[in-house]
Order: C-alpha cells, then structure tokens, then sequence
C-alpha cells in the first residue's frame, strides 16, 4: 500500500495568499504600531471581506443616524458610532477587520462571498496580526540602552531646574492673587460707602419727601441769590419748625463753616422759600422731572409706595396744608413720576378703579 506524500506549502507571503494578490500595494494598505498592534485601510478591509470599498464607507458614514447591521455589530464590540464615521482617516483596527470579515464569511446573507469565508478561517487559525507582521517583516523595537551615570546626573539637574522655575511662577502667582484680592477689598470698601449713601437716599423718597437739601444748597439749586448768613440762619429756623410740625426729623451733615448744618426735604423747602408757588401751578422741578434716571433702582413697586405715603401724609397734615391743594400733576412732578400714575392711584384709594394685584403691598 503506496502512501501518499505529505503535501509541503511552498514559502511565500502570508498576506499574498490571505488576499489572493501578490503585489505589494496591497501590503501598503497596513500599518503596524509601534506595540505590534495592526490597522489597515478601508480599502485594505474591503478586499479582505470580499466587497467594494464603498461597501465599508457608507456603513462606517451612517452609523450614527441609521446604522446597519454591520455597523450594529461593531457597536457591540465596544466601538463609538464616532469612531466609525473617522476610521477613513485613523485606520480600521485588528478587531474591527476580523469583525468585518466574519461578517461578511457568515452573517452577511446574500452577500456572504468565499474570499471572506476563506480569509476569516486563516485569521482563526494564524491571527490576523500575526499574518500583517509577517507579511512586513516587522520586528519589535529593542528598547534603548540605560543612560550612563553621567546623563543620569544631567537629567536629574535638568529636572530639578524646571521644578525650581515652577515653584517661582507659583510663588509669583500667588503674589498676584494676593495683590489682586487687596485691590478687590479696598473696591468693596467703596462700594459699601456708595450703596449705604444710595440706600439712604432711597429711604426718603420712599417716605414721600424727595430728595433732601442743605438751605444754601436749595438757594443755590433755586437762585436765590445774595442771602446773606442770617437770612439763610433764619430760613433754616423756619424750616426747622416746619418739620417739627408736620413730624418730619431733619437730618444734619458737616460744614466747614458752621460745624453742622441740617438737611431739609424738598417738600418743606418748597413752602418756606414761595408760598405762592405751592397754591399755583407747579413748575418743573429739574431734579425731579426723572426719578428713574435719578434713582435707577427705584422700581414700579416702590414708586408707587412713595405716592401712597405721600398721599398719607397730606391726608394727616393739619388743615392749612398748602399740599392739600395740590393736584396730580404738581405731586408727580414733586416725587418724579407720571401724573397718571399719582391720578391712578388716587381712584384706586377712593374705590373708583380696580389696583393691580401686586398694590396691596405698596401701602407698608
């Protein structure tokens, strides 16, 4: 009995019978990293799994928005529709290659075809890194030699240089924090001095007085020129016993000339400087013709308080209160606020209109 010799697989290029092509382009289609790990082309893929290149693209470009089943399988594998849409430009790895030709071996139905059938059995039985490197003769990298004792001791200074540089940039880091916090103290300082003075000023048009004067601020404001100091001590007497009557504690502030000096609202100084002017027609009043530019934060809500003890005040004064006979429009143009809103809220005091939802709280 003749037994039949035992068949010997001539030596040739692994990737050349993977692929059915022996020319070196296709070698060209893969790259090698530097840990051994493989990746190829889509082009590269595409002649391994038997299929058109154009195949791979549109299931790699669709897998976000409507991937196939291709595509779904690779998502499996721990693959990012992301990273599918960009293996065009960073290359397909090893994982994704058999996962490819496998597919198109057994799971692509009609489109199963022998040339991936016989590429995924070699990459079963040989690998399919272990076919790339062969194919490219890669060996690994032999790692460099250790540094002598005496580049040992420069790369230490080196390295002990650059720590001494960024401990310096630290250093001068922290000085400019602390600089610049400083700076932000002293700027909160100020802001603090700012917004107690604008609160306050706040608080008297809120009582319905309107901004507060000095008497030699109010002739100079007004015009009232060449008073002389007991016309201005007398002036502040009278307003003075104005306030007393009509409840009103005048404020004080430091003058170089007299120590002290009180401070009056707009509405006595009125009355003491023209009688006259307080029964006629109101004539404009330049600081208070715009109490929103004057005092920005002044809102709707407080505007409306400011009229109502306005009006509270007028209706507790004593008989002969010229304010009695003021009308809508000398009020607004006193506390800096539309007629109307004075006229508005007159009606809805006297039950003749309907307050809005948010009045109720205007009258605290």
């Amino acid at each position: 009995m003749c037994l039949k010799p035992e068949t010997i697989m001539p030596e040739i290029s692994p990737l050349s019978f993977f692929s059915g092509d022996s020319t070196d382009k296709f070698l060209d289609e893969f790259k090698i990293g530097l840990g051994g790990e493989v990746t190829t082309s889509i082009r590269g893929a595409a002649r391994l799994a038997g299929v058109a290149d154009n195949s791979l693209r549109n299931t790699f470009q669709s897998a976000q928005l409507e991937p196939s089943k291709l595509a779904q399988i690779l998502i499996s594998k721990g693959f990012e529709p992301a990273q599918l849409e960009i293996f065009s430009e960073t290359g397909i790895p090893e994982l994704a290659v058999a996962t490819i030709v496998f597919y198109y071996a057994y799971k692509a139905g009609r489109y199963c075809n022998e040339t991936a059938e016989r590429n995924a059995e070699l990459i079963s039985a040989i690998g399919l890194r272990s076919l790339v490197q062969k194919s490219l003769s890669w060996q690994p990298q032999v790692q460099a030699a250790a540094m002598t004792q005496t580049q040992l001791v420069a790369a230490l200074a080196q390295q002990m240089v650059a720590q001494e540089q960024q401990l310096n940039d630290h250093e001068q880091l922290l000085a400019d924090l602390v600089a610049s916090r400083q700076t932000l103290e002293d700027r909160l300082d100020i802001i603090e001095v700012e917004t107690i003075a604008n609160i306050a000023e706040l608080e008297r048009f809120r009582d319905g007085h309107g901004h507060w004067y000095t008497i030699a601020g109010w002739c100079s404001l007004k015009g009232h020129k060449n008073k002389s100091l007991k016309e201005l001590k007398d002036l502040g007497t009278k307003a003075a016993a104005m306030c007393r009557e009509r409840g009103i504690a005048p404020q004080e502030m430091p003058d170089p000339r007299f120590g002290t000096v009180g401070l009056y609202p707009q509405s006595i100084l009125i009355d003491v400087f023209d009688k006259k002017e307080t029964l006629s027609l109101p004539q404009p009043q330049p600081l208070a013709t715009n109490l929103v530019q004057m005092t920005p934060r002044l809102t709707s809500f407080e505007k409306r308080r400011a009229v109502n003890r306005f009006l509270d005040q007028i209706e507790n004064s004593l008989p002969d209160d010229p304010r009695r006979t003021w009308g809508s429009r000398k009020i607004g143009q006193y506390l800096g606020v539309s007629n109307r809103m004075v006229l508005y809220i007159k009606q809805e005091r006297s039950g003749k209109r309907q307050p809005p939802k948010y009045a109720s709280f205007c009258f605290t």
